[in-house]
């Protein structure tokens, strides 16, 4: 069991604990804290009943439908986890109310990830995932399939899932940020990174992960890697300066300038002096 995932456990059994009475069991709620207690003392198979009586009571307890995929996966039974995971992220994320972590959703999304990677031996529920993406036009359904193929070690099929969740999110922090992290930390393509890492510090300048990121490429944070319409307007255009064209200044080959004003008299070259009396 993850570490993130026993701590929310845990929070969830000191918070809620003592309402955990026999006559609140009857509730979905009560069944939930119930199921999180049985899960942290590594009991899956009694942990299944409660969390199962949770969802059927509430069934958009989408928490409990996680929580269930985590037994069934720690039970070898990988289908009904992937389904179970599957389930919890179709349903609508809620306040935190137990101690769960608020932002639950990164922590399903790559649980689910990480089971189809392992298990979905026959790639049924990948390819699932893959007909939803392109039918929904999702950026998080294309970072699912990104993080599976990098579960598996396939980085040219991750990479080409970062690029279509970018045509989807083009302005998706955690999109760049994770991308340009992979590029770095994991396949040491610093030049490929810099670009998604920029991009992504662009959008969140204060991203600690991303800060540090751009260091080890020599990069230091700072405004001058803000957008270009970021900035203020240089002084000088952008492009090249533009060429003089000498034949409109002068006269033909000859180095002096053309004389346009007809109102001004040329004095001769070599004036004649005047006679002296």
């Amino acid at each position: 069991m993850n570490t993130s995932l026993y701590s929310a456990l845990i929070a969830s059994s000191l918070l809620l604990g003592l309402a955990g009475c026999a006559d609140q069991l009857t509730d979905s709620r009560g069944a939930r804290i119930e199921g999180t207690r049985l899960l942290a003392d590594k009991d899956y198979s009694h942990a299944v009943g409660a969390f199962r009586n949770a969802v059927k009571q509430e069934p958009r307890d989408y928490r409990s439908h996680y929580y269930l995929g985590v037994c069934y996966e720690e039970l070898g039974q990988y289908q009904q986890a992937m389904q179970s995971y599957r389930t919890a992220l179709t349903v609508p994320q809620g306040p935190d109310e137990d101690g769960t972590p608020a932002d639950f959703r990164p922590q399903m999304l790559d649980a689910y990830a990480k089971a189809i990677a392992a298990h979905d031996s026959r790639d049924a529920e990948l390819n699932l995932l893959e007909a939803r993406a392109k039918t929904e036009g999702k950026t998080e359904n294309y970072m699912v399939i990104a993080r599976i193929y990098r579960y598996r070690h396939d980085p040219d099929s991750a990479i080409h899932a970062y690029k279509q969740a970018l045509v989807y999110g083009p302005h998706d922090f955690s999109v760049y940020k994770e991308y340009g992290i992979y590029l770095l930390d994991n396949l040491q393509q610093e030049k490929d990174a810099e670009v998604p890492l920029r991009r992504a510090y662009t959008l969140n300048a204060n991203d600690e992960q991303v800060n540090a990121a751009l260091r080890r490429i020599g990069i230091v944070p700072g405004p001058g890697l803000k957008d270009q319409n970021q900035l203020a307007t240089p002084l000088i255009p952008r492009g090249p300066i533009p060429e003089v064209d000498l034949k409109k200044l002068f006269n033909g080959n000859s180095s002096t300038p053309t004389n346009t004003n007809t109102n001004v008299v040329t004095p001769p070259a070599n004036p004649t002096p005047a006679p002296r009396d």
